[in-house]
């Protein structure tokens, strides 16, 4: 063989060798950038979790105050725990994205679900206790 043919032969293998490493090395290159999403998920879903649970509904009140409350039917600031939920929503979808989902949950003596997270990657906060077996998720995801 020729010194030029060997010369091309190499070039060709060492490209060769590069688009077989790329064709390796391109799934785990992509999957960092799905789990900072995934991250960033989780964190709004606390953060959501937590300022609306601070949220004042009045002085005398926050909605988490308002949910134990509608736990024995007996909101303070609202008139009827059907138009907490209705308050729980307009905050939920003036802060988030339009394309996110989300679900807010409270688990306990009077269940609420506000929203639907129906997606196959759904990301949930940290459970919150309210009070004795009382809880709050948030779950949310992207459509």
């Amino acid at each position: 063989m020729a010194k030029g043919q060997l010369e091309s032969l190499g070039l060709v293998l060492i490209v060769l060798l590069l688009a077989v490493l790329l064709v390796f090395a391109l799934p785990f290159i992509l999957k960092d950038d799905n789990k900072k999403e995934d991250l960033t998920l989780r964190l709004k879903a606390d953060a959501l979790r937590n300022v609306l649970l601070q949220t004042s509904l009045c002085p005398e009140a926050s909605v988490k105050d308002e949910i134990l409350n509608c736990e024995f039917s007996n909101p303070k600031c609202l008139d009827s725990c059907n138009e907490l939920e209705d308050k729980i929503n307009e905050m939920i979808i003036n802060v988030l994205e339009p394309n996110i989902i989300y679900e807010f949950k409270v688990e306990g003596r009077s269940n609420i679900r506000i929203g639907e997270a129906t997606c196959l990657n759904t990301f949930s906060s940290v459970s919150q206790p309210l009070r004795d077996n009382s809880k709050v998720i948030v779950r949310l995801c992207e459509t």
